[in-house]
């Protein structure tokens, strides 16, 4: 009889919270030509880079870095719609980042007075999976708002590291939320804006000031510099 009983407690509780895998940040995506992200592109950015200069009016937004970062809901998929019916609980609404701002060394950036960390909005809803493997998703974060860019500029050139933890509710009520995920991002001024006499028109403008150099014509500005 205790044998029996301990066996049930076993399969009752392969569904329980301490059982459940949870969700991770697994990378952060490369920007892919159109700017068109996918949740299972396997083009992770593992150099990204911040250009702190002010282009003007080709950046009305300010100095920002905008992530897409690929996240996996490994909640296991409870969902029955035979007797005894069951609700899928383990959905995942994303809610917000937590965003946390460090020297190389590991210590918080003196940012002017502004919170660091802080927190900014995210949004995307993941599935369960159903394999171990669970089901990847995208999580939109500005993990440099403006006002947070222009503070960087004091510490450009060089480099930061910039944690990131995000939280989800499940369909179920629950609050859930991944591991901190860790990378360095490199400033530079100026570093990401070419001049082509040749073109008339901003070229590869997709989130301009980040990552890759963004070519443009002399008459857009005459004096860019490269």
């Amino acid at each position: 009889m205790r044998r029996f009983a301990s066996l049930v407690a076993v399969l009752v509780c392969l569904g329980c919270a301490p059982s459940n895998p949870g969700f991770v940040i697994e990378g952060m995506l490369a920007v892919p030509d159109g700017c068109l992200f996918v949740a299972n592109s396997d083009v992770l950015n593992f150099a990204p880079v911040l250009d702190t200069a002010d282009y003007g009016p080709l950046r009305p937004l300010g100095i920002r870095y905008q992530a897409q970062f690929r996240v996996v809901n490994r909640l296991i998929q409870l969902f029955n719609n035979r007797y005894p019916l069951r609700a899928e609980p383990n959905v995942l609404s994303l809610n917000y980042a937590e965003v946390e701002l460090l020297a190389v060394d590991g210590t918080a950036l003196d940012l002017g007075g502004l919170p660091n960390p802080f927190r900014v909005t995210t949004s995307g809803t993941i599935t369960p999976g159903t394999t171990a493997a669970g089901t990847p998703g995208l999580a939109p974060v500005e993990v440099i708002p403006p006002i947070y860019g222009e503070q960087l500029a004091a510490f450009s050139p060089g480099r930061i590291l910039v944690g990131v933890r995000i939280t989800a509710t499940t369909s179920g009520a629950s609050t859930i939320t991944s591991g901190q995920y860790l990378f360095p991002l490199d400033l530079c001024s100026n570093c990401l804006l070419a001049c082509d006499p040749e073109i008339e028109l901003t070229e590869g403008a997709c989130l301009l000031g980040q990552d890759r150099v963004v070519t443009v014509g002399t008459d857009v500005i005459p004096d860019c510099a490269r």
